[in-house]
């Protein structure tokens, strides 16, 4: 063939080529520019042609071309070079690099010829195999490690670890807590120097109302992303302390996730994740894996919380039984004592009314004890009943007290009672309700030392009505506080055995307001500062008078005069036990 046609046949190779095609001296400056690279570096053929090589490499590879002309003076290949160059618009790219020496007719190397292929897809596809193998690689140690433990809180800090090792470079669960409390239990970084430093800008800075915040993700269910975090952004929203944009800064992040953990309908904590030393940017793909890591981690949680409670349920059973069997027999030894004594005929005739009076007081302990199991397992299967009928709360609250002054006189305790005048009607069941305030009386008799003070008030709240009952006496924990109506719960055993009880009293309590609409709630400073309980019960709407209106009726009219007639009241009618 021609020389001339060969030559026209390799120009049209050239042109009609897939890769750039560059020919280039061996200061580096650019003497052909094909089509393709065009195409690839936004370039046209009359701007690069007499401009250096080096306007396609980045700033940080600039010591490549160095290296390549050194290979090239010396008549050798450079094949198949993985880097990266920049395309005019200043998007750079990932290439695959061919550079061949280029010989004048004496065999001396004057330039170079380069072929560029754009390897972004492939690259794309790398990265992704490679997202996808760290992915699988996470999931399946995460899977071991939520399957090994029901110690959610040991499991959680293994679920940041992996995390960091595979997915982000930092890493945090929060946990919303059953009093409403958000807590932090587990948190990794890629660099644990900076752990306390995510500690403090969180400390200082988080913003719960900020839709990229934890509270506010776990309040509404929504996740948050930030792909690209910038320093405008940190500096915006610093504003103006530069204290702030000085350790925010220091944390380098640069990609934010933060997903809710969702299980069983609702929203049980937050996982955060953070892109920081790796550079890698979040999209809406990593968002979904993340929710999907999420609801993993948010079931296992679930799950050992309901194991943990089944646990705590077994032990509240077997401690409840101890508690039983205990509060029983200190009733019954007495009865079975005087009843072995009267039948021996050993108390003379002035001491027998007294060992009477002594088997009938605990019998009715004993009545009282079976009365409250009795009232426990109706409101758990459901077949408590309420009475229901118009109410004047002051003869109820009169009617509780006088129940309970024998045990606060034995103490030497005060009980005053403050009444609105203004209180209206509830609707309700009279014998459950005057139950309610007996049992919050009780409670506050039984845990106030001798002399204190137990204070019964009676208020108007809007439509509400308000039945405050509060003491002086030995507190509520704060750890206790809001497991304090739950079943067979007692803030310390030692303390129960001291003061007895069955731990159902406020319990029943709490299920009957509930059963009339109302709420109860128990606040306290800690031990030693007392306690206060607030009943708030809504009014009965203002109805006109009529002849055909229902009676009110107060349980003092509808229960016996005396407590030696209590056994003729109806299975309906609550008993106050007499003092023992």
């Amino acid at each position: 063939m021609p020389e001339h046609q060969e030559a026209a046949r390799l120009a049209s190779i050239v042109q009609s080529s897939d890769d750039a095609i560059i020919g280039k001296d061996l200061n580096g400056i650019i003497a052909s520019w094909n089509p393709a690279a065009e195409r690839m570096f936004g370039y046209t053929a009359a701007e690069a042609v007499g401009q250096s090589i080096r306007i396609i490499i980045p700033e940080d590879r600039q010591d490549e071309e160095d290296g390549v002309i050194q290979q090239i003076k010396r008549g050798e290949k450079v094949d198949h070079f993985e880097t990266i160059r920049c395309r005019k618009d200043g998007i750079c790219i990932p290439i695959s690099l061919t550079v061949s020496p280029i010989r004048d007719d004496a065999g001396v190397v004057v330039g170079a010829s380069k072929i560029a292929r754009d390897i972004s897809e492939r690259k794309r596809a790398e990265a992704k195999a490679e997202r996808t193998t760290r992915r699988l690689a996470f999931v399946s140690q995460m899977s071991a490690a939520l399957a090994t433990s029901l110690d959610y809180e040991k499991t959680l800090k293994a679920v940041t670890k992996l995390a960091v090792a595979h997915i982000a470079d930092w890493c945090a669960v929060d946990i919303l807590r059953d009093d409403g409390r958000i807590e932090r239990l587990a948190m990794a970084h890629v660099d644990p120097a900076k752990i306390e430093l995510a500690k403090t800008v969180r400390e200082r800075y988080e913003n719960p109302t900020a839709p990229h915040s934890v509270p506010y993700v776990i309040q509404t269910g929504t996740p948050a992303m930030v792909p690209e975090i910038t320093d405008a952004m940190i500096v915006a929203a610093a504003q103006g302390d530069e204290e702030r944009v000085r350790l925010v800064r220091a944390l380098g992040a640069v990609s934010y996730l933060c997903v809710p953990m969702n299980a069983g309908g609702r929203t049980v904590g937050a996982l955060t994740l953070a892109s920081a030393e790796s550079g890698r940017r979040y999209t809406d793909d990593d968002l979904q894996f993340a929710e999907d890591v999420a609801s993993r981690t948010a079931m296992a949680v679930e799950n050992a919380r309901a194991y943990q409670q089944v646990q705590r349920a077994d032990r509240l059973k077997d401690e409840f039984l101890a508690t039983l069997s205990h509060e029983l027999r200190t009733p019954l030894n007495a009865i079975l004592g005087y009843s072995r004594m009267l039948r021996g005929g050993l108390l003379t005739a002035d001491k027998v009314s007294g060992a009477l009076e002594t088997i009938e007081r605990n019998a009715m302990s004993l009545t009282q004890m079976v009365d409250d199991v009795l009232d426990v397992s109706r409101i758990v299967s459901g077949k408590m009943r309420l009475n229901v009928q118009p109410v004047e709360l002051p003869l109820v609250l009169q009617d509780a007290i006088a129940t309970v002054t024998p045990a606060a006189d034995a103490k030497r305790l005060h009980i005053h009672m403050v009444i609105d005048p203004q209180i209206g009607t509830v609707s309700g069941d009279p014998a459950r309700l005057q139950q309610v305030v007996w049992n919050l009386l009780s409670n506050a008799v039984k845990f106030t030392p001798k002399g204190g003070r137990v204070q019964v008030r009676l208020e108007r709240v809007n439509s509400s009505v308000e039945i405050v009952v509060s003491d002086t006496g030995i507190g509520i924990p704060a750890d206790f506080l809001p497991h304090i109506f739950e079943r067979f719960r007692q803030a310390d055993s030692g303390t129960a055995r001291q003061r007895g009880g069955l731990g159902l009293g406020l319990a029943i309590a709490s299920n009957l307001v509930d059963m009339h609409g109302g709420t109860i709630r128990a606040t306290s400073g800690g031990e030693g500062q007392g306690a206060t309980f607030r009943v708030r019960l809504p009014l009965m709407a203002v109805q006109p008078a009529s002849p055909a209106e229902e009676k009110r009726v107060h349980p003092r009219q509808e229960r016996p005069a005396s407590l030696s007639s209590l056994a003729s009241c109806s299975k309906r009618s609550w008993k106050p036990p007499e003092h023992r």
